[in-house]
């Protein structure tokens, strides 16, 4: 039988949750959060990994504490602007990666890309903490074809799902920002993501009061319309146990009562993944509930596209501003 899992986002890695299965009743993010408490000590920066010609050095940080806990094993990537910066001078941006069926999470890995979605941030002053997500694929599912993938992604989503779908993940990584991180501002650390990590972005700011702003491109903001069709099929239910449940607490117009900080919703008018008619209707539901959002779209640019030129400009911009 041929499984089609909805595709969400752009294509390769990454995102999301508020809840994890313990005895199959949901357990809030909150809960979650506070059970897989973070590790007790985070490794130094070390040498940079990479300098490149704007001064911006990144270093690539392997966090190694209890496997059984959920966010224990992280790898991070930082990138520091260039030039000697005093304690708690800059502000700091979270940013998970992206792409996933927001059912498994992502590893990274020394050397990695992704620098047309972070180097720019550094670049304009800010340090950026790029985290995995737990519950990433096994190595070689590239390969796998439709069925086999539907597999790999069953037997990544409990250890996705028991991190909160990435929010536990985004929590140590602002504690490694405020704990190893001399030159950040604890006050200023925002979270940043595209399309899935645009979606954890929102919880995380909605589950971690130390967030400072967040920033949303062509995020995936109501999952139960978007994912609605899992919940009935009875394969997928027993592949994703529970995933009535997941659907429901991951989607981030569900948790705009506890989004308190500022919010930026980015959308391209022509995305072709995420309808522009989502992120108006989340931007209403912020809007009606007092929420302090801006909204920007553009004509073009598609669903990824638009967020390299010209939205992280765009967000740069609005994260600077008093």
């Amino acid at each position: 039988m041929t499984l089609l899992l909805p595709i969400l986002c752009c294509g390769l890695p990454a995102m999301f949750l508020k809840m994890r299965i313990d005895g199959g009743k949901p357990v809030p993010i909150a809960v979650t959060l506070k059970a897989a408490m973070p590790p007790g000590q985070f490794p130094p920066l070390g040498s940079p990994e990479r300098t490149f010609d704007s001064g911006v050095k990144s270093y690539f940080v392997h966090v190694s504490g209890n496997p059984v806990i959920p966010g224990q094993q992280m790898r991070m990537r930082v990138f520091v602007p260039a030039g000697e910066h005093a304690d708690r001078s800059l502000p700091c941006v979270l940013i998970a990666p992206a792409g996933t069926p927001m059912l498994h999470g992502v590893d990274l890995q020394p050397h990695d890309g992704y620098t047309d979605e972070t180097l720019p941030y550094a670049e304009a002053g800010f340090v950026v903490v790029q985290y995995s997500l737990d519950g990433g694929l096994a190595t070689g599912a590239e390969m796998a074809d439709e069925n086999e993938m539907t597999g790999l992604i069953g037997k990544a989503y409990p250890t996705f799902k028991a991190s909160g779908a990435g929010v536990v993940n985004g929590r140590n990584a602002l504690e490694f920002a405020t704990k190893s991180l001399n030159m950040v501002d604890p006050d200023r650390i925002s979270c940043v993501g595209h399309s899935s990590a645009g979606a954890l972005a929102l919880l995380l700011a909605a589950h971690e009061p130390r967030i400072y702003r967040c920033v949303a491109f062509a995020a995936a903001y109501d999952l139960e319309s978007r994912m609605g069709d899992m919940t009935s099929n009875i394969v997928m239910k027993t592949i994703f146990p529970g995933i009535d449940g997941f659907i429901r607490e991951t989607s981030p117009s569900n948790h705009v009562a506890t989004i308190d900080c500022p919010v930026l919703v980015f959308h391209a008018r022509d995305d072709s993944n995420v309808p522009i008619a989502d992120a108006e209707a989340f931007v209403a539901k912020l809007k009606l509930a007092n929420k302090a959002v801006t909204y920007e779209t553009t004509p073009n640019g598609d669903h990824y596209q638009s967020m390299i030129d010209p939205g992280i400009a765009t967000a740069i911009t609005w994260l600077k501003a008093d």
